[in-house]
């Protein structure tokens, strides 16, 4: 079975220039909210002094959860806004047997040639996860995904890998999408004989508190 619990969340990108905490709680669902087994409560402190960090708390005593995470400086806020086979009809046969969908941002300086992605274990390049097993998709032929957005290294790409599982083996689409700083891009993902088209909204971060309050004071 699939070992990992995969992120919904979180729904815009985190800037840390203050330190960040996060709340982790782990819990076995019953019939009711107040039946619910608690398995794990941690808090997790990060103060990014370190590129890339791996945080592993103990779970009840039973197992061990590893939470990766990874800063990336000078990126900007990539936010899928969706991912549509431009055939609807193919949506049931291409994934009737379930996919994944998972994304990380490389630098443009240096990128593997095609076909030659990192592993996902390499400490710098971190796999977001998407959507993983059952695919659906609206009548539209576009794909419901669990998590939108992520961030990207303004001088670098957005890597998105789509695969499709089938009985002879999974078929794997890839596509390089290079970063902006505002505006909406569309690419084209080949998946087999099938074309995906993904639309990705590109925005800059918030650097501050202080700059929120003076953009709220002119609005008013």
């Amino acid at each position: 079975q699939d070992p990992f619990l995969h992120l919904t969340g979180p729904s815009r990108a985190i800037v840390c220039e203050e330190p960040v905490h996060v709340e982790i709680k782990l819990k076995v669902k019953a019939g009711t909210e107040s039946e619910d087994i608690a398995l794990m409560t941690r808090v997790w402190y990060y103060s990014g002094k370190v590129s890339c960090t791996l945080y592993t708390p103990v779970v009840g005593g039973l197992c061990t959860m590893v939470l990766s995470s990874e800063e990336l400086h000078e990126s900007v806020q990539a936010t899928i806004v969706g991912i549509r086979l431009r055939v609807p009809e193919e949506t049931p046969s291409l994934f009737k047997n379930g996919g994944r969908v998972v994304c990380f941002s490389l630098p443009r300086k240096g990128r593997p040639r095609k076909g030659r992605l990192p592993n996902s274990t390499h400490p710098l390049f971190r796999q977001v996860v998407l959507q993983d097993g059952a695919m659906t998709s609206c009548s539209k032929g576009y794909l419901n995904l669990s998590r939108h957005v992520v961030s990207v290294k303004l001088c670098g790409t957005l890597e998105v890998v789509i695969h499709a599982n089938s009985q002879s083996g999974a078929i794997k689409g890839e596509v390089s999408i290079k970063a902006q700083k505002c505006n909406i891009t569309q690419d084209v993902c080949h998946l087999g004989d099938s074309e995906l088209e993904i639309t990705v909204a590109w925005s800059r971060l918030v650097q501050d508190k202080l700059w929120i309050s003076m953009e709220g004071s002119e609005e008013v």
